[in-house]
């Protein structure tokens, strides 16, 4: 799984069964090994794989407690929060590391099984919200807010199962597909819905060979993205450098780069969170340098290549020494999180953003 789309985005070594033919890096600059950041991990967790089980431990405790109740609402809100939370939370580490062109290892094949899971799920959900409204004592407020969350998630299944399809007689089609479903959701008045649909949408048309469409979508502004979607909008903004390099734009990608590097320093107020976001684009900026340093001809690129080899061996110096521990940022959760929580579950945003500064 991964390794047709890892092939254009990574950074580091890829499936064997598949080499890929990146541009080459300059002798003695060896590519970064990078990896998530673990700060805000639940206490007791230190490494990917144990995350993986922390979040598969509490879909399971969701869904048992769906089906032991007799209450009709309470089955139908444990069920609804185990598939948010299956797309929001378990999809986030490989789809994170997906991003940033990293082989998510054995967690990248669960996220297409995840989707299936949460289809499914979604789908007894959706018989189980129709007889809840034949109750004589049903909240509409509540009806309606369940048929919502239900076509929201089930969008955003599609989204992430298209995101990991292998099959190339399938995958464009399947991509172009829940591109366009995700187009209802752009300017939905929950921004995170809205922002993680720009993010999915132009990955999937990406995905699709529909560069152009997905440059149409992806945020072009430098403007600072509202602070509840931020993640979403920095991972989307470091896709349109990604697009633009990978058509040869290499001069206007790293002319966005450097302003988005910019601007991050003043988006994220925590100096951890800042921290990452720039050395995220770090990474970016790797790969551009790595991209524009092979292109072209020999004779015609010297000096453009000794400008890119320079920079290269800057950026693996000072921000990727060998054996450094540092993470990259990683999306809050793949999918938006839109149903509460039950009261003796874990709360809905696995990785929170810690609290602002006091004035």
């Amino acid at each position: 799984m991964f390794t047709a789309w890892i092939a254009f985005l990574s950074l580091t070594v890829l499936a064997p069964d598949e080499p890929p033919s990146p541009p080459s890096t300059p002798r003695g600059i060896e590519k970064p090994i990078v990896q998530l950041s673990t700060a805000d991990l639940p206490d007791g967790i230190e490494d990917e794989q144990a995350y993986a089980k922390w979040l598969a431990d509490r879909t399971a405790a969701l869904l048992d407690a769906a089906d032991k109740t007799d209450d009709p609402r309470k089955r139908l809100e444990a069920r609804l929060a185990a598939s948010n939370w299956m797309l929001a939370a378990e999809c986030e580490p490989p789809m994170s590391q997906w991003l940033h062109g990293i082989d998510p290892g054995p967690n990248g094949a669960r996220v297409g099984e995840l989707a299936r899971r949460a289809l499914g799920h979604l789908a007894i959900a959706r018989t189980d919200s129709e007889r809840y409204t034949e109750q004589d004592d049903y909240d509409g407020e509540a009806a309606f807010a369940f048929e919502t969350a239900i076509e929201t998630l089930e969008a955003f299944a599609d989204a992430l199962q298209a995101c990991v399809m292998e099959t190339a007689d399938e995958k464009a089609e399947k991509s172009r597909r829940a591109a366009r479903r995700l187009s209802e959701y752009l300017e939905d008045d929950r921004p995170q819905v809205a922002a993680a649909a720009v993010l999915w949408q132009g990955v999937l048309y990406g995905r699709a060979d529909r560069l152009d469409r997905a440059m149409r979508m992806l945020p072009r502004s430098a403007a600072p993205p509202a602070r509840e979607t931020l993640r979403y909008s920095f991972f989307a903004k470091l896709l349109r450098c990604k697009y633009l390099a990978g058509r040869g734009s290499y001069a206007t990608a790293w002319r966005l780069l450097l302003t988005l590097e910019e601007g991050s320093q003043e988006w994220f107020e925590d100096v951890r969170l800042r921290t990452e976001a720039g050395r995220s684009a770090m990474l970016m900026k790797f790969e551009i340098c790595q991209l524009w340093s092979g292109a072209g001809d020999d004779e015609a690129n010297r000096a453009t290549r000794a400008w890119c080899d320079e920079i290269l061996a800057g950026i693996r110096e000072e921000h990727f020494p060998a054996g450094a521990d540092g993470g990259l940022m990683r999306l809050a959760t793949a999918a938006p999180m839109l149903v509460p929580m039950p009261d003796d579950q874990p709360g809905a945003d696995p990785h929170p953003d810690p609290p602002s500064p006091e004035p």
